[in-house]
């Protein structure tokens, strides 16, 4: 539902689907166009999540796939959590991001340490950095 969020969450359903005319298998179908109801109606409230305004989430996941793009600090403790939770060892995680093991191990023993002094989830379990998993 990429697209919903053009759409004007004061129509009714019946103006907003009145278009489609088969469903997600590809069989036909009638809407409701008699449908009153809005969108704003029915939509329910999704909590806005967003990485911190310094860790840009797209470098982090083509760093983790082994494209050479330049990280911060912090983006590389966050490409270290992503590829934990992805499965990744930190072998590969290392080799992804052409960095030195051990300076790698040493950042992420540290974001992990500053995060239960903090009272904040390890960062290797999802949506620590307020990122979506």
């Amino acid at each position: 539902m990429v697209l919903a969020g053009l759409a004007d969450p004061d129509r009714s359903l019946g103006a907003l689907l009145g278009w489609v005319d088969f469903d997600e298998h590809a069989q036909p179908i009638t809407s409701e166009v008699n449908d009153r109801t809005t969108l704003r109606q029915i939509a329910e409230d999704y909590p806005i999540r967003t990485a911190p305004p310094e860790i840009d989430e797209v470098a982090v996941v083509l760093a983790l796939e082994g494209q050479d793009v330049p990280l911060t600090p912090k983006e590389r403790v966050v490409a270290v959590a992503e590829g934990r939770r992805r499965g990744m060892s930190m072998a590969e995680i290392t080799a992804a991001l052409r960095g030195d093991r051990k300076n790698l191990v040493q950042a992420w023993e540290r974001a992990k340490k500053r995060a239960r002094q903090a009272n904040r989830p390890d960062p290797a379990l999802p949506d620590a950095f307020g990122v979506a998993a």
